[in-house]
């Protein structure tokens, strides 16, 4: 019976995330995990088998991490419009608060791989699906709470807000200062206004 990996598999993983999110995939080596890591080639495909393998479990953390993430900011107790208003402006925090304006680890592999590897294709396509799927329940939650208007179509606002979210993460790549994307999240927010429910007051 074989001993057990003496580290933090999560701790590693992280390390290698952070590897393959500032250099991309393909300019990483196996020289560079092991310097990361601190781990002897050896222990290293011992534990993940590839490179490749250590890439897909990269995305899967990361992309976990991402969705727990955005379904506990839109489980809040609070209007639809503020909590994607939260949502957009912490977006905005993380990515102007980066040095290396590294942008989205999902989109960046994506961009990178995703045309040549399928494996990595379904997975991060995947994890956007449910970080789109968490969107439009809150959505549909805000027409059923009267927030939204009934015939607001929730499965098209999701993608829309995901794309923006996206749009966001991409300029933050290249470096677009902070009004800017505050600007941006500004007109993001008008397709929810537009959405929104308008309470009249009943007359005297």
């Amino acid at each position: 019976m074989g001993r057990a990996p003496a580290f933090d598999r999560e701790q590693i993983l992280a390390q290698v995330t952070e590897l393959f999110w500032l250099n991309g995939y393909q300019a990483t080596s196996v020289a560079d995990l092991v310097q990361q890591t601190r781990l002897k080639p050896g222990s290293l495909y011992n534990s993940f088998t590839s490179k490749h393998q250590l890439l897909l479990e990269s995305i899967e953390r990361y992309g976990r991490d991402s969705i727990d993430w955005v379904r506990t900011l839109l489980d809040q107790h609070l209007p639809l419009d503020q909590l994607l208003g939260q949502l957009l402006q912490a977006v905005v925090d993380q990515s102007c608060s980066d040095p290396d304006a590294k942008g989205c680890f999902l989109l960046n592999i994506k961009l990178e791989m995703a045309a040549e590897d399928p494996a990595v294709q379904a997975l991060v396509e995947r994890i956007f699906g449910q970080v789109e799927l968490a969107l439009a329940e809150a959505i549909n939650k805000a027409i059923k709470c009267d927030q939204l208007k009934p015939d607001t179509n929730a499965p098209v606002l999701a993608k829309y807000l995901l794309m923006s979210i996206c749009g966001l993460r991409i300029l933050a790549r290249d470096r677009t200062d902070r009004a800017m994307l505050e600007a941006m999240v500004e007109q993001i927010m008008i397709a929810v206004q537009q959405a929104q429910v308008t309470h009249q007051l009943a007359p005297a």
